[in-house]
């Protein structure tokens, strides 16, 4: 049986201890039986707002096992059967804090050898790294799956902007070869007409040296004349992109890199970064205010019957004995955070206290009402003398229906403001002292800060 406190690693430390002893044990939980639930085929219809992770408050829609009484108790009845060989890791956090329940739960093992390992306390190194690497991966895990969305994003973006570009080039090079035909065209027409009117030029100056006798000068006229084709040099209408101005290519967006400091897993650990924070707490509040008074760790004492004792083993895992004082110092510390479960409302005292407050505060709202209407009149009548030196030492005064001798009271100037704040910080001086009469343990010295709201509206 494994024992711990709530929300201080427990259901860690099974799994951790099952992972270094694999095939040899099986965990016997709430939380195992839903899990076999759920592989079974059954669905959640819902599940309590109660829940935790040692009642985890599943709901399937099926009577016996939503209300699951003495289901457990058939498991382990089941498991201990002679054919069943396999041992058994128990883990209930609230019952495994319990002298009574420990009693009880182990009686259903009486054929088998009993050891209670208590994980309380500060883990050791094998424990910390497991569940540092837990916390690690979660982070990991959630950090790629954020990047990775990131990332799709932005290949989405570079894939479209990618396309946009390598259509846009093919219409260029589409528009550019069609100038390029158009030009070639233009050109070729161009030497046609040039290469007739050479022929035609010619074909005149034959006829003119035939005539005149100088068909040898008109050969060498013809021959000496440049053809416009020699005198082309390249084609006019050649398109040529300017070098330099080369468009640079995206850089494609790669998946960046991982990277979980000590600072975050810090962050997503409890107790000084001894113990992972669950998505649920191991009891709720309810179950933690009206059971942590009875905590206590197994001793050597307890005993089945005479003779046998609860345990045959108890192995403190973490911290040795001293865990027993570290459970001593953590009940203190929760007697200070957690709800009085002895007090239900208002006391005798406090009521008297409240009513006697109350009477007072109408006997001095009326005392304010009747200086205000005195002044009002002496103001109308231009009697009010004004008064002048020093104010009144309000601390120093005896009376304070009258701290002038001239039946000026204390609260003569109060608005509603005032009035209200009053009553709030009586309320809260009786609250306190109330408190104390209704609490004898020395331990809880008062209210802390987290439960003013709760004892006030009580």
């Amino acid at each position: 049986m494994v024992i711990g406190l709530p929300d201080e690693g427990v259901f860690d430390y099974v799994d951790y201890f099952l992972k270094q002893n694999p095939h040899k044990y099986v965990e016997l939980s709430e939380r195992t039986m839903f899990d076999w639930l759920r592989k079974s085929g059954l669905k959640t219809l819902k599940k309590s707002g109660s829940a935790s992770n040692d009642r985890p408050g599943h709901q399937y829609g099926v009577k016996p096992l939503d209300v699951h009484t003495g289901m457990l108790k058939q498991l382990r009845r089941f498991l201990e059967n002679a054919h069943h060989q396999r041992s058994v890791v128990h883990v209930e956090v609230e019952k495994g804090l319990s002298e009574a329940e420990r009693r009880k739960l182990m009686s259903d093992y009486t054929m088998k050898r009993r050891v209670a390992v208590v994980c309380v306390g500060h883990p050791d190194k094998g424990y910390l790294e497991y569940v540092q690497g837990l916390v690690r991966a979660d982070l990991e895990r959630k950090k790629t799956g954020k990047a990775r969305s990131e990332w799709k994003k932005k290949m989405g973006e570079y894939t479209k902007r990618k396309e946009e570009r390598e259509a846009q080039k093919r219409r260029e090079s589409l528009m550019e070869a069609a100038a390029k035909a158009r030009k070639d065209a233009a050109e070729e027409a161009r030497q046609k007409r040039q290469e007739a009117a050479a022929r035609a030029a010619a074909a005149k100056k034959a006829a003119e040296a035939r005539t005149s006798g100088g068909a040898s000068d008109a050969q060498g006229s013809v021959a000496g004349g440049q053809s416009p084709i020699g005198m082309d040099n390249g084609t006019p209408g050649a398109v040529e992109k300017e070098e330099g101005e080369k468009e640079e290519e995206e850089t494609e967006p790669q998946m960046p890199e991982i990277e979980v400091t000590s600072e975050e897993i810090l962050a997503k650990m409890a107790g000084g970064g001894r113990f992972r924070k669950l998505p649920l707490p191991d009891l709720t509040k309810d179950a933690v205010t009206s059971a942590f008074l009875r905590f206590s760790l197994p001793s050597a004492d307890e005993e089945l019957k005479p003779g046998v004792p609860v345990f045959n083993d108890i192995r403190f895992v973490w911290d040795g004995e001293e865990a027993r004082t570290y459970l001593t110092s953590w009940i203190k510390n929760h007697k200070i955070l957690e709800r009085v479960s002895s007090i239900k409302g208002p006391s005798e005292w406090f009521t008297k206290q409240l009513e006697s407050w109350t009477q007072s505060k109408v006997e001095w709202r009326k005392l304010d009402r009747m200086y205000r209407d005195k002044k009002t009149a002496a103001t109308k009548e231009g009697t009010e003398g004004q008064k002048e030196g020093e104010e009144e030492d309000v601390w120093a005064a005896e009376d304070i229906d009258n701290v002038d001798g001239e039946q000026t009271p204390l609260y003569g100037q109060f608005e509603a403001v005032d009035w209200n704040l009053l009553s709030l910080r009586f309320e809260l001086h009786l609250l306190c002292h109330s408190f104390k009469k209704d609490v004898s343990d020395a331990d809880v010295v008062g209210i802390h800060r987290s439960l003013l709201g709760y004892y006030y509206l009580l």
